[in-house]
């Protein structure tokens, strides 16, 4: 189990329970999640009757739940960003079967709780050359900057970057807005770099 709290009093605690369940079982019972746990009425405890809410944080395209694990949530400084690592595949993008980090965006209000209407997540650890590398990328332990601009993780994964740098693991930091225009995540403007290895 792992947690963090955030300014407003919010708990996002992730949690997997280590079962060797088949596909059939773990669909129809999901066990690993990344939970929201809220004090409604702002007195700091989250036990009361009536006063919390529990959300999913950790749910993919369509609304689909995490069956395979989400751990190490990261919250920015701002709340409004929720990075995780999960080994499902919420994106198109994500076909290298590892556990990968995924951001997603936090509204003031929390996490819708319809899962259908969540924002999407979105792949931080893929690989950066699906052709060539379609089995790279891969990432654990994500931390978001303050902001949310950044995203550190680490990686045994290969294709994480390109060049003379496309070495197997490291540590990298994901910038989610290379041309720093304020708006995360648009095409061509993101980019992994090797902080260490």
């Amino acid at each position: 189990i792992m947690a963090c709290l955030d300014d407003r009093g919010r708990l996002f605690v992730g949690d997997a329970v280590g079962v060797n369940w088949n596909k059939a079982q773990l669909e129809a019972n999901p066990p690993n999640r990344i939970l929201m746990l809220e004090d409604s009425d702002g007195d700091g405890t989250f036990d009361e009757d009536g006063d919390t809410r529990l959300v999913r944080a950790s749910v993919g395209l369509e609304g689909a739940e995490a069956l395979f694990g989400a751990t190490s949530p990261s919250l920015s400084g701002d709340c409004q960003w929720l990075a995780y690592a999960t080994d499902e595949a919420f994106s198109a993008d994500d076909s290298n079967d590892l556990t990968d980090v995924y951001v997603q965006e936090v509204s003031d209000a929390g996490l819708p709780t319809d899962p259908g209407t969540a924002p999407a997540p979105i792949l931080v650890s893929g690989t950066v050359d699906p052709i060539n590398y379609p089995a790279g990328g891969g990432g654990f332990l994500p931390r978001l900057s303050e902001t949310g601009r950044y995203v550190a993780f680490a990686s045994t994964g290969n294709a994480l970057v390109g060049g003379a740098d496309a070495a197997y693991g490291g540590t990298f930091r994901h910038d989610r807005d290379t041309d720093a225009d304020g708006v995360f995540d648009e095409a061509d403007a993101t980019t992994n770099e090797l902080a260490s290895a």
